[in-house]
């Protein structure tokens, strides 16, 4: 089933300045951001952001470089397949982007991951690693977290909001985007408040819907239950060690909290690292400005 090429909500242009383009892949209309000329930065949101996400740093990288960030399926203005028809598990939504990647023939990329963006976009580097030049990390995972006892929060996070008893909530109480949103905007807020409303407007709107809200729900719990994809992930990554990392975090991030990098650090030796300190998960939000003037130079390197 395809959707016609057209928005099922509307953003205003002062906080999603992009034109639309579409892709069908595998039967599904997907939307994403094309923005610019040059080498190729492939950005990765997670859940449950869409290519707003990086809604800041796009404009100003676009400049040099082609900027691309899709919505995966059930995200974003991207269709919304009924759950008969599409799982919305995290190895599901990786072998599409990859179909995604070859269908505009991507290669030599920068990728940017954070959030869920990092298991399913290493999972694609992964298993393509030549065609990744340099990779962007940040407050993410890409390995089991279920026995390690320095990412208890991750895993009790999936534990609780993915569980079975908080389903109902996630579901027609909407309790994720509630708990949510005001991360999300706080970086808004503190740089120009006339557009928080709209910024919290905008991250909501996808999920306006009691019957969209399912990737929600299954996105947290399969952090601690997808034991089978996240191994693969892993196994991935020996792929990718000798690929220079930029990496990100906000130090603030209770969820993916910063020992996190630790991890990180030791599969990548050759990276650099970014702290944000007063910035939270959501840190493309929380802190543009660094975040771009720090890429810049690590794509001019």
């Amino acid at each position: 089933m395809t959707i016609p090429h057209k928005r099922i909500f509307e953003v205003p242009y002062e906080v999603y300045p992009f034109e639309d383009h579409w892709a069908e892949i595998d039967g599904l209309t997907l939307h994403y951001i094309d923005k610019g000329e040059g080498p190729v930065i492939l950005f990765f949101h997670g859940n449950p952001t869409w290519s707003l996400l990086y809604r800041n740093l796009i404009p100003a990288l676009s400049q040099n470089y082609r900027c691309v960030c899709v919505d995966y399926p059930g995200y974003g203005f991207s269709e919304r397949p009924p759950m008969e028809d599409y799982d919305y598990l995290p190895e599901t939504q990786s072998a599409l982007m990859e179909k995604f990647v070859d269908h505009l023939g991507l290669k030599d990329m920068t990728t940017f991951h954070q959030d869920w963006g990092g298991p399913i976009g290493l999972g694609l580097a992964g298993r393509r690693p030549e065609l990744i030049k340099k990779m962007i990390i940040g407050n993410t995972w890409a390995f089991p977290i279920q026995e390690d006892e320095r990412f208890k929060s991750l895993n009790d996070f999936s534990m609780w909001m993915g569980g079975t008893k908080n389903k109902d909530k996630v579901i027609n109480e909407n309790i994720f985007l509630n708990r949510t949103t005001p991360l999300l905007r706080k970086g808004q807020d503190r740089r120009d408040s006339r557009f928080g409303d709209a910024v919290a407007a905008a991250y909501n709107a996808p999920w306006s819907k009691p019957e969209w809200r399912y990737p929600t729900w299954i996105s947290p719990r399969q952090i601690a239950r997808g034991l089978d994809y996240i191994t693969e992930v892993e196994k991935g990554l020996v792929n990718l060690n000798q690929i220079p990392v930029l990496f990100f975090w906000g130090m603030q991030d209770k969820v993916c909290v910063p020992v996190l990098y630790e991890k990180f650090g030791e599969l990548f030796p050759h990276h650099r690292l970014v702290e944000l300190s007063d910035a939270g998960h959501f840190f493309q939000e929380d802190e543009p400005e660094i975040i771009v003037q720090e890429m810049k130079l690590f794509l001019e390197e």
